[in-house]
C-alpha cells in the first residue's frame, strides 16, 4: 500500500509540474502576443513632419509571421485608425497588411533570413502605397521629399527594430552587443515619440520627460560620450515629434555631454550641472531664435 502511494503521489507530482510548465507557456506566449500588440499599437501613435508614421510598419516588418505577427500587425492597424482617424490611417493599415503577407509568403524560405529583406519589404510597400496618399495632410512638406523620408526611416526602422529584439546570446561578439545597444535606444526613441503628445496637467510631456530621464541616467552611470550620445538620439527623437525647430538635440547632448563630466563627483554636483548646462542650452536656443 505505501509503494503505491508513493508511485500514485510521484505521478501527480510530475503531472502538477507537468501542468505549471504549460501553464507557464500558455502566460509567456499571452504576454508575448500582448506585447506585439502594444509595440504595434504605440509606433502607430509616432509621427514625423506633421503627419508621417512609419514605425508602426517596421514593427510589423520584423515580427514574425505566425500569431505574434498577427498580434502586431492588429495592433498597428487599430494605433493608425484610433490615433489618426479613417482617412489617414487606412493607407498604413494596407501597407501593414501588404508587409504581413510578403512575409507570410515568404516564411519557409531562407530569404527571409536575410538581413536586407525585411528592411527591402518595409521600404518598397511604404514607397508603393505613399503614391495612394493625397498628401492633403503635409501642406508644409513637399511630396517627394516626404515619401523620401518616410521609405527611408521605415526600412531603417526594420533593421534596427530586428537588431533590438535579437536575443543577447545571439549578438555574436561585442561589436553585436553595440550594435544591439543601439537599436534598443533607437526603439526606445521611437516608443518616446509616441507617447511625447501625452501630456500631465497640459504642462510636462510624458514622452519628453522620459527622454530627459534616460539621458541623466545615461550620463551618470556611463561618462560623456553615452550622455552625449543619448541626448542627440533622443533629442533628435523629440525634435522630430515636434515637427519645428531643432532644440531638444542641442539642449540633451549638451546637458549629457557638461553632467557627464561630473558623473564620479557626487550627485549633488551632476545635478547642478545638469541643470545648469540645461539652462544655457535653452537660452541660447531662444537668443538664436
Amino acid at each position: 500500500l505505501m509503494a503505491v502511494r508513493e508511485k500514485f503521489g510521484e505521478r501527480g507530482g510530475a503531472l502538477l509540474r507537468l501542468l505549471r510548465f504549460r501553464d507557464r507557456e500558455k502566460e509567456k506566449t499571452a504576454l508575448g502576443y500582448a506585447l506585439n500588440f502594444a509595440l504595434g499599437l504605440l509606433l502607430a501613435n509616432a509621427r514625423i513632419m506633421t503627419d508621417l508614421a512609419p514605425f508602426a510598419l517596421a514593427a510589423v516588418g520584423c515580427a514574425e509571421p505566425d500569431a505574434s505577427g498577427v498580434s502586431c500587425l492588429l495592433g498597428a492597424s487599430f494605433g493608425y485608425v484610433i490615433f489618426g482617424g479613417f482617412d489617414w490611417g487606412i493607407r498604413y493599415v494596407a501597407a501593414a497588411t501588404l508587409i504581413f503577407t510578403v512575409l507570410f509568403v515568404f516564411r519557409e524560405t531562407k530569404v527571409l533570413d536575410r538581413p536586407w529583406f525585411r528592411p527591402a519589404v518595409v521600404s518598397g510597400v511604404t514607397l508603393v502605397t505613399a503614391f495612394l496618399n493625397t498628401y492633403e495632410f503635409l501642406d508644409s512638406f513637399p511630396a517627394a521629399v516626404s515619401v523620401f523620408m518616410e521609405l527611408t526611416l521605415a526600412g531603417a526602422a526594420t533593421w534596427f527594430f530586428g537588431v533590438a529584439r535579437t536575443p543577447r546570446e545571439l549578438t555574436g561578439s561585442e561589436a553585436g552587443e553595440k550594435r544591439q545597444t543601439v537599436g534598443l535606444l533607437f526603439l526606445f526613441a521611437c516608443l518616446l515619440m509616441a507617447v511625447t503628445p501625452v501630456m500631465v496637467l497640459n504642462i510636462v510631456s510624458v514622452g519628453r520627460l522620459l527622454a530627459l530621464l534616460i539621458v541623466l541616467t545615461a550620463a551618470f552611470k556611463g561618462g560623456m560620450l553615452p550622455g552625449c550620445a543619448a541626448g542627440v538620439a533622443l533629442g533628435l527623437a523629440m525634435d522630430m515629434a515636434a515637427g519645428g525647430e531643432v532644440f531638444f538635440s542641442t539642449a540633451y547632448a549638451f546637458a549629457g555631454l557638461v553632467s557627464g563630466a561630473f558623473s564620479k563627483h557626487g550627485r549633488l554636483l551632476f545635478l547642478v550641472s545638469y541643470v545648469l548646462a540645461n539652462a544655457v542650452a535653452v537660452l541660447w536656443t531662444a537668443g538664436q531664435s
